[in-house]
């Protein structure tokens, strides 16, 4: 879903990096951890194969656990890999705000995190925990500042996220009876305002939207 449709104004400029969400895109035939998770059961099979009961248990066991930490750098890479796309596109267009929705406000989350932009950032029902369990990574450490709209019945972000970004200072906007997409009107008309109240506050005119 492309989430909530912002009517943001005329006057701002909108930039969208390329950065695709799992499992869509071509990059991610350039992920290595993807070649290695295909690669282990085809090895682990022709290894095993003339070996006895126990040692082809044990040795299926480990090809799983390698499987599994492959697993976890396949969706690492991937937010690593959209982490610089982002921070590409914005060293080129030099935006005045970023915004990201689900998977790409868990992008932007990382993002932040890392330093690569200071500039005020909004993150929209940023799907930190599913991808922190399954790329077994910890919880980014967002700046202060960072504003997280959360949807009190989302099925992908779990409420256990608010207390996380308040305990790191981010403003967190709770927004009720709504769920993951955010399309609700009282919801839009909300983040609209944070995002001009953001714009407001840095004094810009005509701010660009990455």
């Amino acid at each position: 879903s492309p989430g909530p449709q912002l009517q943001l104004p005329a006057s701002w400029d909108m930039v969208e990096p390329a950065i695709p969400m799992p499992p869509c895109g071509v990059r991610w035939c350039c992920n290595p951890f993807l070649v290695a998770l295909f690669v282990i059961p085809g090895i682990a099979g022709y290894l095993l194969g003339t070996s006895g009961t126990l040692v082809k248990v044990l040795g299926w066991l480990l090809a799983a656990a390698l499987m599994r930490l492959m697993l976890a750098g396949v969706v690492y890479f991937a937010v690593q890999d959209g982490v610089r796309v982002a921070a590409a596109s914005g060293r080129s267009v030099k935006p005045d705000l970023v915004i990201g929705f689900s998977w790409g406000g868990c992008v932007g989350a990382w993002g932040a995190a890392q330093q690569q932009w200071t500039i005020p950032t909004i993150l929209l029902a940023p799907t930190v925990n599913a991808v922190m369990r399954v790329a077994l990574m910890g919880f980014p450490q967002v700046p202060p500042g960072v504003q997280i709209f959360h949807a009190s019945n989302d099925g992908f972000c779990p409420n256990s996220q608010v207390a996380a970004f308040e305990k790191l200072g981010c403003t967190v906007h709770v927004l009720l009876d709504e769920d993951h997409v955010l399309c609700r009107q009282s919801s839009v008309r909300q983040i609209v305002a944070a995002a001009e109240h953001a714009a407001v506050g840095q004094g810009i005119d005509n701010p660009v939207e990455c």
